[in-house]
């Protein structure tokens, strides 16, 4: 079951394990109180870890796989790796089974952090439904130079009504925006605020190219 409890305390700890490969660990929901509905209660960091490369970016990965276990995510890997064990192995409705890029694979903890994969997303938006906001953006990958095209938002999750803002734009109810490119690569970035002021973000890199199609 997710974890619904508020407030969802975490307590974020250190300790030393004979296993030098064992990055951290965390609790699931089930060590939480009985019927509390509360996350797991800890996440433990192992100061004898000894993997290589341990970097900002894989410890960033490795605290928000412990946090999704906490939420009640177990590996995604499970399969032929883990027995399904008392807190059963359940795929959410519209994973696969498999997913190279998801943040609770087990056995990851040198992988550097590049964001949750989109089937992560999937699974966070299936389980906690209208509580996620996601900043989704349709539009173009190739123009070309000086051409005004055309991007659009098509946030999910969280309390509408949306605002947005635009490559750095002030906030607008706008869900499309029009764009004349400088001449060069750019990145287009949108953020998308709800009704609540929760916020997420996207970015899209566009090539600019003469020889192609307008708004490609």
């Amino acid at each position: 079951m997710p974890a619904q409890g508020s407030p969802g305390d975490i307590t974020f700890s250190t300790f030393i394990d004979s296993d030098s490969t064992l990055a951290a660990e965390a609790d699931f929901p089930a060590d939480a109180p009985a019927g509390s509905g509360k996350p797991g209660p800890r996440v433990r960091v192992n100061l004898a870890y000894a993997g290589s490369p341990n970097t900002d970016l894989t410890k960033l990965r490795n605290m928000v796989h412990e946090i999704g276990h906490t939420l009640g995510y177990r590996h995604t890997n499970w399969q032929g790796n883990e027995p399904v064990s008392a807190y059963g192995a359940n795929l959410i409705p519209g994973t696969p089974s498999t997913d190279p890029a998801s943040v609770m694979n087990g056995g990851t903890a040198g992988v550097s952090w590049a964001g949750f994969s989109t089937y992560d997303n999937v699974a966070t938006r299936t389980l906690y439904p209208g509580t996620c906001l996601a900043a989704n953006m349709s539009g173009h990958y190739q123009v070309q130079p000086y051409v005004t095209c055309t991007w659009s938002a098509n946030p999910t999750g969280g309390t509408p009504p949306y605002l947005y803002s635009w490559m750095g734009t002030a906030l607008t109810s706008s869900r499309t925006f029009l764009y004349s490119n400088p001449g060069s690569d750019f990145v287009m970035r949108l953020v998308v605020v709800d009704a609540i002021g929760r916020r997420d973000s996207v970015s899209q890199s566009v090539r600019v190219y003469q020889y192609g199609p307008p708004c490609a």
